[in-house]
């Protein structure tokens, strides 16, 4: 690595986005450990070279084949979009994935759940895993990179909820359950903490970026842990493929 591209990228971390980690805190996420499913091949470059490829929010909804038939454990229609609750008897359906970058992960080390997204890719590629033993300084030399080309607007990270009835949402005019699901979320809250972070003063945080975290129950297996990074320079990229070396130090191996 150049003295150069060194410097730009320490110059940008002073300029990054504070992380807003949601449904973990940070203390409790030191002590865990990710795990990362992928093709070999991927994995290979990660430890070759520290490539990685972080995919948009909208690239798992598969706008570009509408007859396609959904795979569940890989694709959701209603990734990076949410339910607003407009008044006690309607709710819209927004889209808030516009510019953000997604790294998936789990908390669970399974050869089951490799197999599972080895079949959910089709089975042509062998898929392996390897293992993120310190999370947090991972995810911030990604951060860090992307920031230095792509300046960043949000950083979130955290553990997936899970909603038996999430399926449901678009066709429910149940307040209460609305409610329950979504903790009462206004649209002006999320799109101002979107538009400003560090102006925004409306409820809870946690509460606003839920809605990048809630998958259906039928998909608790995998125990998602998600990175997300907003730029708006990226909103019309499907992924971007970033060479993070220094994040190599912070993973091993598993196979």
């Amino acid at each position: 690595m150049s003295a150069r591209s060194n410097n730009r990228v320490l110059q940008s971390v002073h300029a990054l986005p504070q992380p807003v980690y949601y449904c973990l805190s940070e203390d409790k996420l030191k002590t865990l450990c990710l795990y990362r499913y992928t093709t070999q091949e991927f994995i290979d470059l990660f430890f070759d070279t520290g490539r990685l490829r972080l995919n948009s929010l909208r690239i798992y909804r598969a706008e570009r084949k509408p007859d396609h038939k959904l795979n569940v454990e890989v694709e959701d229609r209603q990734e990076g979009k949410g339910l607003i609750v407009t008044n006690p008897t309607h709710a819209d359906e927004k889209d808030f994935s516009h510019g953000f970058l997604n790294l998936s992960t789990s908390l669970t080390c399974s050869d089951e759940l490799r197999r599972t997204f080895e079949r959910a890719s089709g089975g042509k590629k062998k898929y392996g895993m390897f293992e993120i033993q310190e999370p947090i300084p991972f995810g911030q030399a990604i951060a860090a990179r992307i920031h230095a080309h792509y300046p960043l607007q949000h950083i979130l990270a955290g553990k997936c909820d899970y909603a038996e009835r999430r399926d449901k949402l678009l066709e429910t005019h149940d307040p209460d359950f609305l409610r329950d699901v979504l903790g009462d979320l206004e649209d002006k809250d999320l799109v101002s903490y979107l538009a400003a972070p560090s102006d925004y003063k409306g409820r809870s945080v946690q509460d606003v970026v839920k809605v990048f975290f809630l998958k259906e129950k039928q998909l608790e297996h995998q125990s998602e842990f998600r990175y997300l990074w907003k730029s708006e320079a990226l909103a019309v990229r499907d992924y971007l493929d970033i060479e993070v070396p220094e994040a190599v130090q912070y993973c091993r191996f598993v196979r």
